[in-house]
């Protein structure tokens, strides 16, 4: 009788081993397919090795990766749920639906998956990691610095961890801090394209220009080539007077990104002004009138344009225009006071040098308003604007105003008043 239960225990102790014995090699063949990105026959082995094994957590995990990877969400979530029933501590399950909550935008259920990680295990940094990833999309951003801080800490050879706690620093404008994270996330991953990006827009906003294009010029080379950093690095070309540059990155936009932005126009009417290409600039001008009338810079640099062209008329038009449209803009009134000057409209172009020093001190402007008054016959007019001009720091002026007469000496300035008009000669 002994004898037939020592046989009938081996007989279910052999029996289980089988049968154990074929859901590893089932789980095994699911790997080796996933691996493969054999996925939906993955799903299939590990299906096989829950139906005989239903407490084979790895199985409900394995699969779960697989529905995520197919976009089978909530099939995923059932089966890292699956696999936290089966093992209460299983913090693989936690971190991996976790992550699909995410994905789902369940950031609330995410959050507790992740610290439910880092409850279990402390020192698993990919959840430090996503947790301060969900943080800095909240504007948390004291606590993705906490997060990311802690995971550099645990593991300091990821490169994203940096450029991630670099943005949250950003965000609390702690740009110095950012751009050291930006450095060492560069450091790490000398191929990460954003890192290079990023930098630049804050060297840029530091007023470290040189510096930034060498950035977007690295961002560009690795592959980041939207219209945005086009668009940064002509404005810091710009910035730099390096126009022709400049006038490369703005016609890619404008050629290749068929931009309809009137500011490009602008920009780019600018530097081919600096350029001395004014057939150009007018040309983009004109476009940039087009796309927004209510800018009075186009009218003004598209009358500059003319200036340089001679085309006189025309140009006192644009003026007139910016004038309309921005009362408030001293370029308007001395441009055209210029061309008056020329017309020898004289009364008129004092009349717009008065306007535009009225609204911005020039020292400019005084010397030639003074010209204006000394051919009108108003020598003590002229010299009063030589001495404004030279208190400005203008030479010229300066130079003159030994010509003027004294302002309190009346007799020899009306006997010496033939010799008034000789002040700017």
């Amino acid at each position: 009788m002994i004898r037939k239960y020592i046989v009938f225990a081996f007989l279910l102790i052999f029996q289980f081993a089988s049968y154990s014995q074929t859901a590893n090699d089932m789980f095994d063949a699911g790997m080796e397919k996933s691996k493969k990105g054999l996925l939906n026959e993955a799903i299939v082995d590990f299906t096989k090795v829950v139906d005989k094994s239903p407490y084979f957590y790895d199985a409900y995990l394995e699969r779960g990766k697989c529905n995520f990877a197919l976009g089978k969400k909530d099939a995923a979530i059932a089966d890292f749920t699956k696999a936290i029933e089966k093992k209460a501590d299983y913090h693989h399950a936690f971190f991996q639906r976790g992550i699909v909550y995410a994905d789902l935008g369940n950031d609330k259920a995410a959050l507790a998956d992740f610290a439910k990680v880092i409850e279990l295990k402390p020192k698993f940094f990919e959840a430090y990691s996503k947790r301060g990833l969900l943080n800095l999309k909240a504007n948390k951003n004291d606590l993705a610095i906490a997060d990311y801080s802690k995971a550099i800490e645990l593991n300091a050879k990821e490169g994203d961890y940096y450029y991630n706690r670099a943005f949250a620093y950003k965000a609390l404008l702690k740009e110095d801090l950012a751009i050291s994270d930006l450095n060492k996330a560069i450091e790490i991953k000398p191929g990460l394209a954003n890192a290079f990006y990023e930098r630049a827009i804050l060297l840029d906003k530091k007023n470290q220009i040189p510096a930034a294009i060498i950035d977007y010029s690295k961002a560009i080379e690795l592959k980041i080539a939207n219209q945005d950093v086009f668009k940064r690095r002509a404005y810091a070309y710009f910035k730099t007077q390096k126009y022709a540059e400049a006038i490369k990155d703005l016609s890619k936009l404008i050629d290749e990104f068929k931009t309809k932005e009137a500011e490009i126009y602008t920009y780019r009417g600018i530097s081919y002004n600096n350029t001395a290409n004014y057939p150009a600039a007018i040309k983009d001008f004109s476009k940039a009138t087009t796309l927004n009338p209510k800018n009075e810079v186009n009218f003004i640099q598209r009358g500059v344009s003319y200036m340089k062209t001679n085309k006189t008329q025309q140009a006192i038009v644009d003026f007139s225009k910016s004038i309309n449209i921005n009362p408030d803009n001293p370029d308007s009134y001395s441009n055209r006071a210029e061309l008056y000057t020329k017309q020898k409209k004289y009364e008129l172009a004092i009349e717009d040098y008065n306007k535009s020093l009225k609204l911005k001190p020039d020292a400019e402007n005084y010397f030639l308003r003074g010209g204006c008054k000394e051919i009108m016959g108003n020598s003590d007019g002229a010299c009063e604007d030589l001495n404004l001009a030279a208190n400005l720091g203008h030479k010229k002026a300066k130079s003159l105003l030994d010509k003027c007469i004294s302002a309190g000496d009346k007799k020899s300035r009306e006997k010496n008043n033939n010799n008034s008009k000789n002040i700017y000669k």
